[in-house]
């Protein structure tokens, strides 16, 4: 790097091997890296403005492999004016304690640094984030994990949400915990974070409680659909709502595990084990452990030591979940002498666990003290060698587990490691009968092997069921059979694990009743499983009904069930809703605007459409605009509500176009404002001004074309399309550095 601080650098303007060859030479990057970061830096004019960037950055205490790595990541930094630009955002971090290797790296990770305005935006933002820190690590941490959309008014976002939380008696540093790994949770208003904890009071939770502000974060995650569909899977388990409520308050991350999740763990523990709902009702916490990683292996090695009396009372099981893998170990397996690689398997099953090896490594050569203290006295009693475990192999291979892995590999071709991670989630399985008969039944109807061995993978609990024959009769009914019937089954686990009384026939039934062939229905049931876990009468019925009180006939709700079937399944009261808006719009029901505009609708939960309303009316939109504009243009309903901001602000506030042109042409929403509206905008506008277009275009129009139709319809232009792709060309460019560093 001798040409490090040269102004004599030979240069050529608008070159691009200049720039490469003084990435090269001048920063010290390699030929690659150069060329990538031309390609994002452009060219420049002379090297006066890099090379006095790079002696800026020398000055602030960077040394050649700062600058280095800081120019390889962040390359238009050289295009920074230094008194402008780098000055004043070095001052701000420097005064806060940045310096030399820490202020490089913050700089290359956060690049928002360079797109705001220091004195509006960046300082009162990263003062507000410091004053809430007291260490430098936690502070660049907080800023790192900050949307760069919300730096700009991160103060007023955030500032009031913590302190209406530290008013309900959230402790800081919870609240600082969740600053660095959840940010997100911040964002939202202050006044849905009140109606939020304001529920989770009135459902029974402890302000005073240290799960009070996880009950919160976890409400203020579910939309009131999700919310509603735990809840009702919980009851369908016999659980009422005050229990639900109560379970919420001990253990509120429950109701952000999956439904598929939440049936899992109750089909384990009600009907694997046998235990009463009422165990589930106390300990709610066990919702929240993996039963592959912690339950099953625990539950295993507890088995092992009850069979081979090594325990001499009874253990319960939700206290030896509780505790960490490693007091786990130590008392429950380490503790065991000749014993504890016999338990050790067993607790790993077929894992590969370095850790735990270390772990048996390290207490072999120094062994745990017992006996154990509190609760957990004489409960093993490790020098009772006579009571040890069958260890010879052919005494192993009587163990049920054994049995069923046998099984498998025998009857299906599984692989032994399949078939021992199958077998590991039934461990208080005792006879071979009932899978044998699962696995019989299953190749008597047609399925091969293969298909056998997927379901089995993918839904271990076909093998304890006992309602096979009642589903799968009732699959065959619709026209499913043999392979058909497998590739159906292993891609839609549900219809194995949910009720046939209760969920499959009362949905099939509910479906047969709209939809004409069974070709219709298998076709919803495969593109919306979740059909067969919603209660036709509670969920299903009534938007049946609003639909048909707003005149809707028997071939439309056919139409809408195979279009979107989701739909259905929307909570009832918000279903009528929205139909109801969409009725003020005066639509005849039985147009195709009146069905694109349920399906389009229909397809929202109510905070999704409430908060790209609230996008809108920042804008001056009335509610009637923005349906018009999502019923003529439905892939604005995927849009962020960031993005559409966006784009609106741009058309609207730069462009300075009317908001009812953007109500006529909506498709200009769905464009990239400054890759493709603006410069071809600014193309239109140099059009205008030569008197070069022929017929009113109009921006919609020259947006929608392809970009290789829009450079043809430059091209046409003759002499003047060199001119016309200068403004094109100049405008994306302009307008990607401006992204990139602030303007």
């Amino acid at each position: 790097m001798s040409s490090l601080f040269s102004s004599s650098y030979y240069w050529a303007p608008s070159s691009s091997s200049c720039t490469v060859k003084f990435l090269v030479d001048s920063v010290g990057l390699s030929r690659e890296s150069a060329i990538a970061a031309s390609s994002r830096l452009g060219n420049f004019k002379t090297p006066e403005k890099p090379l006095s960037v790079i002696n800026f950055l020398k000055s602030s205490g960077f040394n050649e492999t700062h600058i280095h790595d800081f120019i390889r990541v962040r390359p238009q930094v050289l295009k920074c004016s230094v008194e402008k630009t780098l000055k004043p955002r070095f001052e701000l971090l420097q005064s806060l304690g940045l310096s030399g290797p820490e202020l490089a790296s913050f700089l290359s990770s956060s690049p928002f640094i360079f797109c705001y305005s220091i004195d509006k935006h960046l300082k009162p933002s990263i003062l507000f984030l410091r004053s809430y820190f007291s260490s430098n690590e936690e502070f660049l941490s907080a800023i790192k994990h900050c949307k760069r959309s919300k730096m700009v008014v991160l103060g007023n976002i955030m500032k009031p949400n913590l302190e209406f939380l530290e008013s309900c008696g959230i402790a800081r540093p919870t609240l600082q915990k969740f600053m660095l790994s959840r940010p997100g949770f911040f964002y939202q208003s202050t006044e849905r974070l009140q109606q939020v904890e304001e529920r989770v009071r009135e459902l029974g939770c402890d302000p005073k409680s240290k799960m009070f502000f996880y009950a919160i974060y976890t409400m203020s995650s579910l939309s009131e659909k999700k919310w509603k569909a735990k809840l009702e899977l919980l009851e369908s388990f016999g659980f009422s709502k005050g229990e639900v409520f109560t379970m919420f308050s001990k253990a509120p991350y429950l109701m952000s595990r999956s439904e598929e999740r939440l049936m899992k763990v109750m089909d384990y523990f009600l009907n694997e084990l046998k235990y009463d709902k009422s165990f589930l009702a106390s300990r709610p916490v066990l919702f929240c452990y993996s039963l592959e990683k912690r339950v099953i292996p625990r539950f295993n090695v507890l088995q092992a030591l009850r069979s081979s009396a090594l325990l001499t009372r009874d253990v319960n099981l939700a206290n030896v979940c509780f505790i960490s893998e490693e007091s786990f170990l130590q008392k429950y397996v380490f503790s065991f002498g000749e014993q504890e690689e016999y338990l050790l398997n067993i607790f790993k099953g077929n894992r590969e666990n370095d850790e735990i090896d270390a772990m048996a490594k390290a207490s072999s050569s120094s062994p745990l003290s017992l006996p154990l203290t509190g609760d957990e006295v004489n409960l093993m009693s490790p020098s009772n060698s006579s009571l040890s475990p069958p260890c010879n192999s052919k005494e192993m291979a009587l163990s049920s587990a054994s049995l069923m892995v046998k099984q498998l590999i025998d009857s299906v071709d599984l692989s032994e490691e399949a078939a021992i991670a199958i077998s590991h989630q039934f461990p208080h399985f005792k006879s071979p009968k009932r899978p044998l008969f699962v696995l019989k039944f299953l190749k008597n109807i047609g399925l091969h092997d293969t298909l056998i061995s997927n379901i089995i993978t993918k839904v271990p609990q076909i093998l304890t069921t006992t309602t096979l024959k009642s589903k799968f009769k009732l699959l065959q009914d619709l026209g499913l059979s043999g392979s058909d019937l497998g590739i159906f089954l292993s891609s839609n686990p549900a219809f194995i694990t949910c009720s046939t009384k209760k969920h499959l026939e009362p949905s099939v039934l509910f479906l047969k009743s709209i939809l004409k062939t069974n070709e219709d229905i298998l076709s919803v049931l495969k593109r919306h499983s979740q059909l067969v876990m919603a209660n036709p009468k509670k969920a299903l019925l009534p938007n049946i009904r609003s639909l048909l009180s707003y005149g809707v006939g028997a071939s439309q709700l056919e139409e809408f069930m195979l279009a979107k079937p989701a739909s259905f399944t929307q909570e009832p009261k918000w279903f009528k809703e929205i139909l109801g808006k969409i009725k003020k719009l005066g639509l005849d029901c039985q147009s195709n605007v009146f069905s694109r505009a349920v399906l389009c609708m229909c397809s929202l939960s109510k905070d999704t459409w409430q908060s790209k309303l609230k996008t809108f009316e920042s804008f001056g939109w009335s509610e009637e605009n923005v349906l018009s504009v999502f019923i003529r243009n439905p892939l604005l309903l995927e849009m962020s509500e960031k993005k559409l901001q966006k784009v609106i602000y741009g058309i609207i506030n730069i462009l300075n176009f009317d908001k009812d042109y953007l109500v006529l042409h909506p498709s200009l929403l769905c464009f990239d404002f400054e890759g493709r509206v603006l410069p071809r905008h600014k193309v239109l506008q140099a059009l205008k001004s030569k008197n070069l277009v022929k017929k009113d275009i109009g921006l919609s129009g020259i947006c929608g074309l392809t970009e290789e139709k829009f450079l043809q319809y430059l091209l046409g232009f003759g002499d003047e399309a060199d001119f016309l792709l200068r403004i094109y060309n100049a405008s994306k460019e302009n307008t990607r550095i401006s992204g990139e560093m602030g303007g």
